[in-house]
């Protein structure tokens, strides 16, 4: 596995906009980051937009490799496939790699 960098999320949860209706919905559960991001907080803040949407509660964080997504976490991110995540994750992170580490938020 290959982290290409480590952080911290901080307070606030900086989604895109076309996924904020999703998220409000209940359908898109998880958020995938690129690299080893650190959960210090278990509550935060969904924010989109530089507009704050109210508190989520982080109930678990996984680190996977990006080559080990999974059909399932896919359908849990709101996505019909796994090739439409991979599509995705693609456009967000051009030079995401097979080995590039991922963190999986939910």
């Amino acid at each position: 596995m290959r982290a290409r960098f480590v952080r911290s999320l901080g307070k606030y949860l900086r989604v895109k906009r076309s996924y904020l209706r999703s998220i409000l919905s209940g359908r898109k559960r998880v958020t995938v980051r690129l690299g080893l991001v650190r959960i210090p907080y278990r509550r935060v803040y969904l924010e989109c937009g530089e507009r704050v949407y109210g508190e989520v509660e982080i109930t678990s964080v996984e680190y996977l490799k990006f080559s080990e997504l999974s059909e399932d976490l896919a359908r849990e991110d709101g996505f019909a496939s796994l090739g439409e995540m991979v599509a995705a994750l693609t456009s967000i992170y051009p030079d995401i790699s097979p080995d590039d580490v991922v963190t999986v938020i939910r």
